[in-house]
């Protein structure tokens, strides 16, 4: 295992050249009267494979570091750690890049869905509804720095999905197509719609509330010191729901 001996993390767009030893660590998990064998794995996977031990039985998990190329154990080490509570948080000594990757996963902030929608609060059968999505769609990529490695997140905007409470399928929108918004000072026949729907014949005279939900999703690319290429480690969603009435319109011409 490659892990940096450095308690402090900090947090870029881009990783840092940081200066800071690496260190080499092994695992021993202890189940009842049985010290299992060294298993050289990261934090979270000691953890998991404590618990898989565990099953209702009492065990406790050692951990030993040294500094990569020196026999001396780093100060601090051996340690013990016993259920409930793992090695993090707070931050252990020592810092893998599986606890970078999460680090920054975990410092992206994302805005909640703002919709928007044309005509702005009642919906009329027949009369293409422009829907729009208003929030950030871009974000900058966060590196979590710690000694000599690091571990870099970038969110990569996916779509948004239109589900239309009418029992039609769900619109799906990608791109710049997303934030067309129809403008009131331009003539309509001058400009279209990124994403619409039309609503269909409900009854005469009838007004039926609609829920609207749009969801945005973005995809989650993750890089790190010992592994440069990019990965799809996961897609974060955030939505908006709310609920519109559709009125049908009945007109007669003499």
């Amino acid at each position: 295992m490659t892990a940096a001996y450095r308690p402090t993390i900090t947090y870029t767009s881009d990783p840092l050249p940081s200066p800071g030893p690496q260190v080499g660590c092994e695992f021993f998990s202890d189940l009842g009267p049985l010290l299992g064998e060294s298993l050289s794995f990261g934090w979270a996977d000691a953890i998991e494979h404590a618990e898989l031990l565990g099953l209702g039985e009492w065990y406790s998990v050692q951990i030993r570091c040294w500094v990569a190329g020196s026999p001396t154990l780093i100060p601090g080490f051996p340690r013990f750690f016993d259920p409930p509570q793992p090695p993090f948080p707070p931050v252990p000594d020592v810092v893998e890049e599986p606890r970078l990757e999460i680090y920054a996963h975990r410092a992206l902030q994302f805005e909640q869905a703002v919709a928007e929608l044309s005509p702005p609060v009642d919906q009329f059968v027949g009369v293409p509804t422009w829907r729009a999505v208003t929030s950030e769609r871009e974000y900058a990529p966060i590196t979590a720095n710690a000694g000599p490695l690091w571990a870099t997140v970038r969110p990569e905007f996916r779509n948004v999905r239109w589900d239309i409470g009418d029992g039609s399928p769900p619109i799906v929108c990608e791109g710049e197509e997303v934030a067309v918004v129809f403008d009131p000072d331009v003539p309509a026949d001058e400009q279209s719609p990124g994403c619409f729907h039309v609503y269909k014949a409900n009854g005469v005279g009838a007004v039926v509330p609609m829920t609207i939900t749009a969801t945005m999703t973005w995809d989650i690319w993750a890089s790190t010191s010992s592994r440069p290429t990019e990965r799809l480690i996961t897609r974060v969603t955030r939505q908006t729901t709310f609920v519109v009435d559709v009125h049908e319109l009945q007109a007669v011409i003499d």
